[in-house]
């Protein structure tokens, strides 16, 4: 894809972001609109998204993350997905974020960062019986994914007052032990 065309796209969603109405909104039809006509694929604004929500810019990254999820269909469909239901609660839309992720889990009702995203969402609310079914279907999805485990482990803490020991019995269990020579 070429740079001159992304960096377009970037300048006409930020000059729309920080107009004076900043109508979110509105920079995601100018985000559709050029995406389309200039055959932009959701793989190209998943990357995009991803790029705003590692530099905590999750305005942007909720823009690129919806827009893909208008063009796209199967994983990338649920990706684009869980990169708007984070963005949408780093941004303090947690209603709409957690429509995100179910939307997500609907796509691909296996993948284990949806689950154990939508898990920790779930934990900020205090609906911790929900978060819990999540970190376990995260886990059920790939037993090995060390960041399910740590939510696991933070959601413990919070509900059971001795996750700090199930964390550590949790990354032990997953992590191989290191003996001296």
């Amino acid at each position: 894809m070429d740079n001159a065309i992304l960096e377009k796209l970037v300048l006409e969603v930020a000059q729309q972001l920080k107009s004076e109405k900043d109508n979110l909104e509105d920079a995601i039809d100018i985000a559709l609109g050029f995406s389309k006509t200039n055959s932009i694929p959701p793989e190209c604004l998943i990357e995009i998204s991803g790029y705003f929500a590692l530099n905590s810019n999750y305005l942007f990254s909720y823009v690129f993350s919806n827009v893909a999820s208008s063009i796209s269909t199967g994983k990338i469909l649920a990706v684009a997905y869980s990169n708007a239901g984070l963005a949408l609660s780093k941004i303090g839309r947690l209603d709409d974020a957690e429509e995100q992720y179910k939307l997500a889990l609907a796509s691909d009702p296996n993948h284990v960062t949806i689950h154990s995203n939508y898990g920790s969402l779930l934990r900020e609310r205090g609906r911790l019986d929900d978060a819990e079914e999540q970190c376990k279907l995260a886990l059920a999805s790939d037993p090995n994914d060390l960041i399910a485990h740590s939510n696991y482990g933070l959601l413990s803490a919070k509900k059971y007052m001795w996750g700090l020991s199930c964390w550590k019995l949790c990354i032990s269990s997953v992590l191989p032990t290191r003996r001296r020579p």
